[in-house]
C-alpha cells in the first residue's frame, strides 16, 4: 500500500530546498576557486586536477537526492572548469513519484486499508514504551543489579509486566477522557498517600484512637483517584 501525507511532503521539500541551497553555495565556492586558478590569482600549491574536482563535487552532492537534482560537468584542461545547473524536471518527477509517500508492507490480508494505515501510524506508541522503559525513576530497565541469565530474565519480565499494568491504567483513564503520559501517571499515583492519624489516649482508653485519611491531593490526582476507584482500597 502507498500512502500520501501532505505534512510529510512539505517537510521533505523544506529539507531538499535547504540541501540544494547549501550545495549550490559550495559549488559556487569551488567555481570561484577554479576561476582564480585560471586567472593566475592563486600562486603556490598544486593546480586542481579534473579527477580531484570530480571527487570534490561528488562529496558536495553526497546528500539525499542531490545527485539527481543538480547536474554537474567538469571539463578537463590545464585548470578544469566546473558548470552546474538545477534539474527542475527531476525535482518535479521526485515530487510526483516519491516525496510525501510511504510504502507499507503487511501480511494481514484481512485488514482494511484504514486499519493498515492506523496500525502503521500507531507504532509511535511502541517507540514511546521503549523510551519509558529507559526512565531511571519509573519502569526503568536500568540500573540492573543482576549478572546471571536467570536473574536478568526475571528482571526483564517484571519490567515489561510493570509497563503492561501501567499501560492498562492509562488506557482506562483514556476511556474516561483523561489523557496522561505514563510518567505523569506514575507521579500522580505516587502523590496519592494514605495518612494514619493517632489521637492521644483518653482516660479510660486502653488503646489510642486512630483514623486514616488521604493526604491533600491536587485536582489532577483527585480525578485519577476517582476514575480508577482507588478509594475502595482505603483502610477503614
Amino acid at each position: 500500500m502507498v500512502t500520501f501525507n501532505e505534512a510529510l511532503l512539505e517537510g521533505q521539500l523544506q529539507g531538499i530546498s535547504a540541501n540544494l541551497e547549501k550545495a549550490r553555495r559550495k559549488l559556487d565556492g569551488l567555481q570561484t576557486t577554479l576561476r582564480r586558478h585560471q586567472q593566475g590569482r592563486i600562486r603556490g600549491g598544486r593546480t586542481p586536477k579534473a579527477e580531484s574536482v570530480r571527487k570534490h563535487v561528488e562529496q558536495i552532492l553526497s546528500g539525499q537526492h542531490l545527485k539527481r537534482l543538480i547536474r554537474c560537468e567538469v571539463s578537463p584542461g590545464a585548470v578544469p572548469q566546473l558548470t552546474y545547473r538545477t534539474d527542475t524536471a527531476a525535482l518535479c518527477r521526485l515530487v510526483g513519484t516519491r516525496l510525501g509517500k510511504t510504502l507499507l508492507f503487511t501480511d494481514n490480508d484481512d485488514w482494511t486499508d484504514e486499519e493498515i494505515v492506523l496500525g502503521y501510524r500507531a507504532q509511535h506508541h511502541i517507540e514511546r514504551a521503549f523510551r519509558d522503559m529507559k526512565n531511571p525513576h519509573f519502569l526503568g530497565w536500568s540500573p540492573m543489579f543482576h549478572w546471571t541469565d536467570t536473574n536478568i530474565r526475571v528482571h526483564a519480565f517484571y519490567c515489561v509486566l510493570a509497563l503492561l499494568l501501567v499501560s492498562l491504567l492509562q488506557r482506562t483513564l483514556h476511556g474516561q477522557g483523561i489523557e496522561v503520559s505514563l510518567k505523569r501517571l506514575m507521579e500522580l499515583l505516587g502523590s496519592i498517600q494514605e495518612v494514619l492519624l493517632v489521637y492521644p489516649r483518653q482516660p479510660g482508653q486502653r488503646d489510642p484512637r486512630t483514623a486514616t485519611c488521604l493526604s491533600g491531593l491536587a485536582e489532577e490526582a483527585q480525578r485519577v483517584l476517582d476514575a480508577l476507584r482507588l478509594g475502595r482500597y482505603q483502610a477503614d
